[in-house]
Order: C-alpha cells, then structure tokens, then sequence
C-alpha cells in the first residue's frame, strides 16, 4: 500500500510538469493532428509521384526510423548540453511516470506524456525537412524532398500510434509485440541500452540493442 501511494505521489507530480511545458492534453493532440496532416497534405500536393516515387517511400521512411532510433538513443537518454530538456522530459519525466509495471495511461491528461508536443512535430516538418524540399525543387529541380517528407511525416504518425498503444492499457493485438518492446524499454535497468526502436524491432536488433521479453 506504502509503495502504490509512493507511485501515485510521483505520478501526480510529473502531471503537474508536463502540464507546464505542453499544457492542455486535447489542444496538442489536435495540434499534432494539425501539423502533421497539413505536412501530408503540403508534400502530396507537390511531389510529382511515379513508380520510382513510390520506390523511394519505404527507404526513405526506414531513415527516418533510423534517426529517430538515434535520437532515442543517444541523444533522450543522455545529459547533452543543447537538448537536456529533451533528456530530462523523457528519461526523468516519461520514465519516472511510466514504468515497465504501469506502462498504461490513467486519463486523457497523461497523453502529455506520451504523445510528443506539437512543437517538435513542428520544428521536425518545418525546420529540418521542408527547407530541404524547397531547396531541391528550386535549384536542383528535384521533388525527392517532397517524398522524403511525406516519408518522415508517415513515420512520425507510425510512431505516436504505435507509441500511444504501448500506453494503454489492453493495446490492440496487432501493436503487442511492439507494445511488449516498448514496455521492456520501461524497466529501469534496461532502459539505457535496450528497445530503443518504438515503431520497429529493426534497429535493435541490427545494433544489438534488441531484448526479449515474452510477455506484457
């Protein structure tokens, strides 16, 4: 009883931080919507899609598992100067609410600390991919930038699906495994070096990162 109201103490108090950085939980998930239907909707629109577009679809979406594999990685669980708030959201934060023995969300207000705030989203789409696209079409005449952040926007959406199921409570049986992933991610001895991957096992399992755990 001691250690379920220790629990639900800490629980509390990371409510109460998240909801300062990303406050309300509906507004940034409408946001996100937001951001990430209109990168959708903006890439579709201006790229010019064949056969050889839709070739470069799943390699350009495996990058982008790949970088947010690293980020995950190197850069949310560990003290670097320039992004310690990403580091302190996510492994302080997002680890001290959710461990590997309560993964699940209690109520809609604990979406903050699953679902990345819209900024990010932002600051990915429109500081890191769309100047790339537009620079590609105006001087190299090329739409690879458009299809590149189409790809990144779909795998941003895999990610926060796949990630928001690995919260709740019963996930749905198509997303266990990856939701059994997730949680073993959670436990606190393993989470600095294994199942980093959230949308796929790939990565961890090609870096050695990968550990098995059979059930939730």
């Amino acid at each position: 009883m001691k250690n379920q109201s220790l629990i639900e103490n800490r629980r509390e108090l990371f409510r109460v931080k998240y909801s300062s950085v990303v406050f309300n939980s509906y507004l940034n998930l409408f946001l996100v919507i937001v951001v990430l239907s209109v990168s959708l909707a903006t890439s579709l629109v201006n790229a010019n899609w064949d056969f050889n577009s839709l070739f470069l679809i799943p390699i350009c979406f495996i990058y982008a598992e790949a970088i947010m594999y690293a980020t995950h990685r190197w850069q949310q669980h560990r003290k670097i100067r320039f992004s310690y708030r990403l580091f302190e959201m996510h492994s302080l934060w997002h680890h001290g609410m959710f461990s590997n023995t309560k993964m699940h969300v209690e109520s809609m207000n604990d979406m903050n600390m699953v679902i990345l705030p819209f900024f990010i989203h932002g600051f990915i789409i429109s500081g890191l991919y769309l100047p790339i696209a537009l620079l590609l079409e105006k001087y190299f005449y090329s739409d690879f930038g458009w299809i590149l952040m189409f790809s990144v926007t779909l795998q941003l959406i895999w990610y926060e699906v796949v990630h928001t199921a690995s919260h709740l409570k019963s996930p749905p049986s198509i997303f266990s495994k990856l939701a059994i992933h997730h949680q073993t991610h959670h436990n606190a001895e393993l989470m600095k070096s294994r199942n980093f991957g959230i949308g796929t096992t790939f990565f961890d399992r090609l870096f050695k990162t990968y550990y098995h755990h059979q059930k939730r």
